[in-house]
């Protein structure tokens, strides 16, 4: 974790330099001997994991707005390039990590406090906070734009070192928008509520799979490539709320 490459088309090897002073300073201060060694000592545990990840990549957010995003350097036009062109999206779901953390992590939005629930509430409801609250969480909502900048311009780095060595990377086509998902928090109009996809299993019925995008109708420009499933399985998915 690092504050990131300068731009898409930085080869490996200057990527390697920009890690240098400022990692040397912060690595070690967050991520202590002790906590690495247990880490690295059986089964992968991904609290943990995650929980260091996220302490490194908020200390470089904090390092790439003092060095960067509050001074508008090229790095910080860059960041405010990405934000946007993919503004159509970007917001909904900086905003929907934002309100996870609000309501303990959990993507679950219909199990959120009321005026969680949907982007208008939401969206009214931060704006009946104090200013230093609502300044707070808008540093929040940047830092998750931020990380999604940070994994975009690496992994378009890799991208461009692996076409120059005749690497080629292919993925898969995501069949469903998960129901916990951003998309369907900010777009519920555009998940049908009648379908779901997936194997059905007599005891629990046909709530059970993925929730469909609408046919008939031109679902949002993000929806229009479906994102991932939810991952856990059986899973039961009840029909949406109106």
């Amino acid at each position: 974790v690092y504050d990131g490459p300068a731009a898409g088309t930085d080869t490996i090897e200057k990527q390697s330099q920009l890690v240098g002073t400022w990692m040397a300073r912060k690595f070690d201060a967050i991520a202590k001997p002790t906590l690495l060694a247990e880490l690295r000592a059986g089964p992968v545990n991904y609290p943990k994991v995650k929980a260091l990840k996220h302490a490194l990549l908020d200390a470089a957010f904090a390092n790439f707005v003092k060095t960067h995003f509050n001074r508008n350097t090229p790095r910080a036009k860059s960041f405010r390039a990405f934000l946007m062109e993919n503004a159509d999206w970007l917001s909904d779901y900086a905003f929907f990590r934002v309100l996870m953390e609000e309501n303990g992590g959990t993507p679950a939005w219909d199990r959120w406090a009321p005026e969680h629930r949907g982007p208008r509430r939401a969206r009214t409801w931060l704006l009946s906070l104090p200013e230093k609250r609502r300044d707070d969480l808008s540093r929040q909502q940047l830092f998750h734009a931020y990380v999604q900048w940070i994994a975009f311009s690496q992994w378009q780095v890799v991208k461009a070192y692996g076409s120059e060595k005749k690497v080629y990377l292919m993925g898969d086509i995501p069949f469903g928008v998960g129901r916990y998902s951003a998309d369907v928090w900010a777009n519920r109009s555009a998940a049908r509520k009648d379908l779901q996809g997936g194997p059905l299993h007599r005891e629990v019925g046909p709530e059970l799979g993925h929730p469909k995008l609408p046919l008939g109708r031109t679902p949002p420009p993000q929806l229009r490539v479906v994102a991932h499933p939810r991952g856990q399985h059986p899973e039961s998915f009840p029909p949406l709320p109106h």
